[in-house]
């Protein structure tokens, strides 16, 4: 618990203000906690990072790895998604490595948004600050789930995850929104 904590406020202090922890729970007794801060630099913008992912080893690949979703604040089920991808990683094997989709994760919560998948990649936001955070027993590093389009999750699977976001820039478009059109 007192490792969670530090998670939490390591998240705060990093990305924004005003943290709300809230814990998500599925019937068989698993759960994620999920802390949710306003970004430093867009009062529009909420941060969210689960909090003890990391400590759950579902496997080599996916050992100390927290996921963070950063949205609109006007998407207020933006912890609900993120704490979906969490437990689909710790119960079901998704992976936590950059590059992997999670299909139908927003629309699930959102279906009539175009951006119905989510990419994981690293939190490019805070390159420069987000570094790994040593617990003593794991090493935790994040990943960033990006809202993607179909058209966006097709181009992917014919080509490196890495080659997507040249092409957000160049569309200059705001992953934060997810009513944002396909860019390809």
């Amino acid at each position: 618990m007192i490792k969670n904590k530090a998670i939490a406020h390591y998240i705060a202090k990093i990305t924004g203000t005003q943290p709300t922890v809230l814990r998500f729970q599925t019937d068989e007794k698993a759960f994620i906690d999920i802390v949710s801060v306003t970004e430093h630099g867009d009062d529009k913008l909420n941060v969210h990072s689960t909090i003890g992912l990391s400590a759950r080893k579902t496997n080599e690949e996916n050992r100390d790895i927290e996921l963070m979703l950063v949205a609109e604040k006007k998407y207020d089920l933006a912890p609900n998604i993120l704490a979906s991808g969490a437990l689909k990683a710790m119960l079901e094997g998704w992976q936590t490595v950059t590059g992997a989709i999670y299909a139908h994760i927003f629309s699930a919560y959102y279906p009539n948004v175009e951006v119905k998948h989510g990419l994981l990649i690293p939190p490019y936001l805070w390159k420069d600050t987000l570094k790994t955070l040593d617990l003593g027993d794991r090493m935790v590093q994040w990943k960033m789930i990006v809202p993607i389009t179909d058209q966006e999750a097709n181009y992917l699977r014919n080509n490196a995850p890495s080659s997507l976001l040249p092409l957000f820039v160049e569309k200059d478009i705001n992953l934060f929104d997810l009513g944002r059109e396909s860019v390809v």
